[in-house]
């Protein structure tokens, strides 16, 4: 998964397992090519996504509508020098095409599956869309636009995305964004459910997760008969991203469906301070610890619908968009000449 805070989705960008739609936003399906996190990730990690802009005049999406590589490197001309030692491209490139070249040939194949699809529907991305990519991206780190800016570069240095990448990656969620959006239905019933986990009643808890039943059941009484600080215990042992703030997580409502239907099930039946059992969710084991109660906000429905509607079809965009993205990627005919490209190929189709 991925997060800045906790997380970022850089086939195309998305949230961690708190936002449980497993792809995601920032767009949409960044943890398609990126791989997995060290650990896994309940918080929530919001890069959703925007409206498509304006294309009234539009231009069809080429490839040379973004940055493009640059000429072939000259094989004499050294790469670096290390200690006045030259580091030249054959031993570089192979060395390059094994890290990276299965991400590379992901974002690629689906660029192009995407330019094509959009032909095939006559639809049309602008650079306004790239751009309007962009400042979702950054609204979507922080009200604030100093910090936005900081946050972004952080996740761009996390991801690896220079300049040619990152425009690349603003272009493929506005393909995406543009082939999702028309088929997006929001119902009342579904405002009402945004509603209730926005604005509802909502609890805060600390986590902890491990890959073992047997050291899970073990460890259960020891938290509860206090021999053991719980925020403590989750900083040292836990698989969760969350450990490395002991545990806790955001304060979230059962009716998030993003959490796992157990958690949301008995975080309502916990008094503050209590310990849950182990909880099985997935291949792990859970066991929490009620932090706080947080009261529902006073804000009325009518009042608050418009802020619903958008951000319920940026969650439903996001979450198509990663769909799309998947089934592309999984039709895509892609033939690997080079050894070490085919290996960093291979690896990143069976994670």
């Amino acid at each position: 998964m991925t997060n800045i805070s906790d997380n970022m989705t850089a086939t195309t960008v998305t949230p961690p397992f708190s936002k449980r739609h497993r792809s995601a936003a920032l767009i949409a399906t960044a943890a398609l090519l990126t791989g997995g996190c060290a650990k896994r990730q309940f918080q929530r990690d919001d890069f959703a996504t925007s409206r498509p802009a304006n294309t009234n005049t539009a231009l069809q999406a080429q490839p040379t509508d973004y940055p493009t590589a640059t000429n072939n490197p000259n094989l004499e001309v050294p790469v670096a020098l290390i200690n006045d030692e030259a580091v030249l491209w054959p031993e570089y490139r192979e060395l390059l095409a094994e890290t990276s070249g299965g991400t590379i040939i992901r974002e690629l194949a689906l660029d192009q599956m995407l330019r094509a699809r959009l032909r095939e529907q006559n639809k049309f991305v602008t650079k306004t869309s790239d751009e309007a990519e962009h400042q979702f991206l950054l609204a979507s780190l922080s009200t604030n636009p100093d910090q936005a800016a900081r946050l972004l570069q952080i996740l761009r240095n996390r991801r690896d995305l220079g300049p040619r990448r990152f425009a690349r990656l603003l272009r493929r969620n506005a393909m995406l964004r543009t082939l999702v959006h028309d088929d997006i239905q929001i119902t009342e019933e579904r405002l009402h459910i945004e509603y209730d986990r926005q604005f509802g009643p909502s609890y805060r808890i600390r986590l902890i997760t491990l890959t073992s039943q047997t050291e899970a059941e073990a460890l259960l009484p020891k938290l509860r008969r206090g021999e053991l600080a719980f925020n403590e215990t989750a900083a040292k042992i836990s698989t969760d991203i969350s450990a490395q703030r002991g545990g806790l997580l955001l304060p979230f409502s059962p009716k998030d469906e993003s959490y796992p239907r157990i958690l949301r099930e008995v975080i309502p039946e916990l008094l503050a301070g209590e310990i849950s059992p182990v909880l099985p969710i997935d291949d792990q084991y859970a066991i929490i610890q009620m932090v706080e109660h947080v009261q529902a906000s006073p804000a009325r429905y009518e009042n608050v619908r418009n802020k619903l509607m958008l951000d319920v079809l940026r969650f439903e965009e996001r979450r198509a968009m990663d769909v799309l993205a998947q089934e592309l990627l999984a039709s895509a005919q892609v033939v690997i000449l080079d050894p070490a490209t085919s290996g960093a190929w291979l690896r990143g189709t069976t994670q």
